[in-house]
């Protein structure tokens, strides 16, 4: 896992699978997802990835204490992101809306449904 300055490239084995099962971050030319910091959060806590950057507890205080210095508003944006994710609803993030040709929108997130991908459906509910 590597950080670009915008969003972390995840190669593991498990990047096609969170895409197409979860909807999880947004598909990058050559193989891999990018991923928000919330993203690697939730993925590691309810999807079971492991990330070599964060192979244990320690690593993952230390890895989410950097991350907060960054963005202040983290823990809160996960709990939301999780709320929602949990029933099993895919959510995409704001920065994640032109990789899916959405234009215009002013949300933090677009909501689809369960049943739903984000690249076989128009989106459900947005937040401002």
């Amino acid at each position: 896992m590597e950080w670009t300055g915008k969003w972390w490239v995840f190669d593991g084995p498990a990047y096609s699978r969170l895409w197409e099962k979860s909807a999880i971050g947004a598909l990058i030319d050559g193989g891999g997802l990018a991923l928000s910091d919330i993203e690697v959060l939730f993925s590691k806590n309810h999807r079971g990835v492991s990330f070599p950057l964060i192979p244990d507890d320690n690593a993952m205080l230390e890895w989410l204490n950097e991350r907060l210095l960054n963005d202040p508003t983290l823990i809160q944006e996960y709990a939301i992101l999780e709320a929602l994710r949990v029933p099993g609803n895919k959510v995409v993030l704001h920065q994640n809306f032109s990789k899916l040709g959405i234009e215009n929108c002013n949300s933090w997130g677009i909501r689809w449904a369960s049943d739903k991908h984000p690249s076989r459906s128009h989106w459900e509910m947005s937040w401002s």
